[in-house]
């Protein structure tokens, strides 16, 4: 029901998995990479792991930013020059990507039982520029279909 009434709305779905921390990822694709990120609503930008982003040779570019918050009060923020972050075939709309350091992040995950600690996270540009809704019973991530026009900040 809830999946018909969204799909006319133009709204996909896009599967969940449950840590075991208890956080939701879904599976992203940044220019043909398949890899897990953090459904994270309480972050502002979407971000990619900047370890992950030098092992896929993405080009990036530092920018004078420093970002707080994921339990550091000031990291580099890098600007990656050019990627499609894709769910699917659904094309995610958002101004520009940045890579930070999250090896802080992804450490604390793995002690705490993540076998696979997620390569970046995805945040509420995203999230509230394709209207998201999260179906926690059915543990899906519903983003509405939006024109690939730039998100204005």
């Amino acid at each position: 029901m809830l999946y018909d009434l969204l799909k006319k709305n133009n709204y996909r779905p896009s599967a969940l998995q449950r840590t075991v921390v208890g956080h939701f990822e879904m599976m992203v694709s940044i220019d043909g990479i398949d890899t897990n990120f953090i459904v994270d609503t309480g972050a502002a930008k979407t971000v990619v792991d900047l370890s992950f982003a030098r092992a896929q040779n993405f080009e990036l570019q530092e920018s004078n930013i420093h970002v707080s918050g994921l339990g550091t009060n000031r990291m580099v923020l890098y600007r990656i020059k050019s990627a499609t972050l894709m769910v699917g075939e659904f094309t995610l709309v958002l101004p520009e990507l940045y890579a930070i350091d999250l090896r802080h992040v992804r450490e604390s995950l793995r002690e705490k039982g993540v076998a696979r600690p997620a390569n970046g996270i995805i945040g509420a540009d995203i999230l509230n520029h394709h209207k998201a809704i999260i179906d926690y019973a059915n543990q899906l991530l519903y983003l509405q279909k939006q024109p690939l026009a730039v998100l204005a900040d």
